[in-house]
């Protein structure tokens, strides 16, 4: 290389680096952050320390930055303060005055208290956001709609009126030793079921477990998986939404931009739970179980839900619909405790707001009905700091249930990421005789 090419080169890493820091000028800097136990459920008026250690790129303290910190509580109560970080740690003692969770979030900040790097509520960035709970067993519910009961058997009357049909099962490719098929099937209108099979090639009648599986919020292009997500069983990847598989990009595009733009969130259609597009969703997701315990490799015996934010809804929906669900492991379960408003609770960032249709898809009087007497739900992962699937919410569906169960709750956990050292807040309990 050329003295004329290295110093170009050089010149052009520095104006990469300048450009990065005023896009984010506390890019590769982080909060770290611990709870004084790492079980971090107290009582009420119990003091709580939060330990919150600023750090620059290469792991020392970030001397000299400025620090907002805030806090927040279903308590009502809000605490903030701005730290010119030193080599000391900066600590945080509050106490909760009610049931609930407490919401501890530090970021870097401007002299005005402004944040200036790039929060993020999906990854782990230059933030900290966690927390603790405050006597969450008595956590009190909003009463639930006194007809729910009454109008999920209407909407699965509804759905039993359209027999299931296998509009289409294409061999798509053999992955892994798995074939992968792309499969649509007869629903409600107005849209089928649409979504992806892997089975394990030659597999024996009866011989396997089934899985079925759903995403989080959106409209993805999706297009055939390159790999086996759930080895050695039948996976069948439901597509929320039951458009086509595997087609042009400009298909999903209009979906994104016309019919679905924004699903969900329309309060005038959430006024009434049939008109709910989450309602559609869900009698999808019993008829992707319908057809999955039709095929003849089933086992007959376990049937599994599992997914994500939207998906982990979706999974624990399922399993209090439809008493065949016998294993759910959903992770940052969505839509939880529509009622909260009725308590002053802390909700999400940017969310669904509050209409009273939703309390009929709402998990936490979902899971209440879970029925299969072997029904095993385990959360693996609930963020403290998650504010998209919210801590009460979730504590409070683990509360309503009554069958075999798991909660774990990770310090500084957003929404389904975690600090490798995260502190775990674990909750176990069998089925209740």
């Amino acid at each position: 290389m050329s003295v004329k090419s290295f110093v170009q080169l050089v010149l052009g890493l520095a104006l990469l680096f300048a450009a990065t820091l005023r896009a984010n000028p506390v890019a590769g800097y982080t909060i770290a952050g611990r709870a004084d136990r790492d079980h971090a459920i107290y009582q009420l008026g119990e003091e709580m320390t939060f330990t919150l250690r600023p750090l620059q790129p290469d792991g020392q303290p970030a001397v000299g930055k400025l620090v907002k910190w805030e806090r927040r509580g279903d308590d009502g109560i809000s605490e903030e303060a701005i730290v010119t970080v030193d080599n000391e740690p900066i600590i945080i003692k509050t106490s909760g005055a009610k049931p609930g969770f407490i919401y501890i979030r530090a970021y870097y900040c401007s002299p005005e208290g402004k944040p200036i790097g790039k929060p993020d509520i999906f990854r782990l960035t230059d933030e900290f956001n966690g927390g603790a709970g405050v006597a969450v067993e008595q956590i009190p519910i909003s009463p639930e709609p006194p007809d729910f009961d009454a109008f999920w058997a209407a909407q699965k009357a509804e759905l039993a009126k359209v027999p299931l049909v296998v509009l289409e099962k294409k061999f798509v490719a053999t992955i892994a030793a798995h074939e992968l098929y792309e499969v649509t099937l007869s629903c409600v209108p107005p849209r089928p079921v649409t979504g992806y099979l892997t089975i394990p090639v030659g597999a024996a009648p009866q011989s396997l477990h089934a899985v079925v599986g759903y995403h989080g919020y959106g409209v993805p292009t999706l297009k055939a998986p390159t790999s086996v997500r759930r080895p050695g069983v039948i996976f069948f990847d439901v597509n929320a939404h039951g458009y086509k598989l595997s087609q042009p990009e400009e298909y999903y595009a209009g979906f994104r931009k016309g019919e679905l733009a924004g699903y969900g969130h329309d309060v005038k259609e959430n006024e009434n739970p049939a008109n709910c597009y989450f309602t559609g969703m869900m009698l999808r997701d019993l008829r992707a179980l319908e057809f999955v315990r039709s095929l003849p490799a089933w086992n007959g015996k376990t049937l599994e839900t599992t997914g994500g934010s939207q998906g982990g809804m979706q999974a624990l929906n399922m399993a209090g619909l439809d008493p065949t669900v016998t294993l759910v492991t959903p992770w940052v379960p969505w839509l939880g405790d529509i009622g909260r408003v009725d308590f002053g609770r802390m909700g999400q960032r940017v969310g669904t707001p509050y209409s009273p249709g939703l309390k009929y898809l709402d998990p936490v009087y979902h899971v209440k009905r879970i029925a299969h007497p072997e029904a095993f739900v385990k959360i693996g992962f609930a963020g403290l700091g998650d504010y998209s699937s919210v801590p009460s919410s979730i504590m409070l569906m683990y509360r309503n249930m009554s069958c075999k169960k798991e909660l774990k709750f990770f310090q500084g956990g957003m929404h389904g990421t975690a600090p490798k050292d995260a502190q775990v807040t674990l909750f176990q309990d069998e089925a209740r005789k």
